[in-house]
């Protein structure tokens, strides 16, 4: 403040007597303990977003009901937690016939679109069906499962639903770029264990 007001402003105070004065103090320590409050619940909400993101970043790799069981443990105790078994599941899974010649065709860049928009259909439909946990993606061979923790009496169905959608998918993909495409679809029905393996990457 310029040397005039800061003068104007004492002489203010001391006319006005130590009322004044500690009446100000008063504002003064509200307003740093509120600064201070403020700061707190800016952090709070800074590591709860982190916390959130984290979690759904979690949820993206593993099954939804492995990420809630793991929520809370450190990465290296993952593949430590208890073997899930479930008696009544499906098991799915889809390779495309031909697309390793078929990459030698085409640059890297277009191969790796062309196996976005498929699997990224496949995802779709999985979502759309319900009671779909995908287990695995390497390379042209997606490997999911139903039933399991949801307990879907239907999980049969649904896996032949997203048989037929992976079908589907690779027609329709496969036209767009104008490439001949197909898939070769598995299911079988039982029992299945589950666990997460490995310490970095865990599947």
């Amino acid at each position: 403040l310029p040397p005039l007001l800061l003068r104007q402003i004492f002489g203010a105070l001391n006319l006005a007597g130590p009322p004044a004065i500690l009446l100000i103090v008063a504002l003064a320590l509200h307003s740093e303990s509120r600064g201070r409050r403020l700061a707190v619940l800016h952090s709070q909400r800074l590591a709860d977003a982190d916390c959130r993101a984290s979690q759904a970043l979690v949820e993206s790799l593993l099954p939804a009901f492995v990420a809630a069981a793991l929520e809370g443990l450190p990465p290296h105790a993952w593949n430590a937690r208890p073997v899930d078994h479930f008696e009544r599941c499906t098991l799915v899974q889809c390779d495309l016939v031909g697309f390793t010649r078929l990459s030698t065709t085409m640059s890297a860049l277009r191969a790796v679109r062309l196996l976005n928009d498929v699997f990224s259909r496949v995802e779709a439909a999985a979502a759309r069906l319900g009671s779909v946990w995908k287990v695995e993606l390497i390379g042209d061979c997606y490997f999911a499962a139903t039933g399991g923790p949801a307990g879907d009496g239907n999980h049969a169905d649904i896996a032949a639903r997203l048989g037929m959608a992976m079908i589907a998918a690779v027609r329709d993909v496969a036209e767009v770029y104008g490439v001949e495409l197909q898939v070769r679809v598995g299911l079988h029905t039982g029992p299945v264990s589950a666990a997460v393996i490995g310490l970095r990457f865990p599947r």
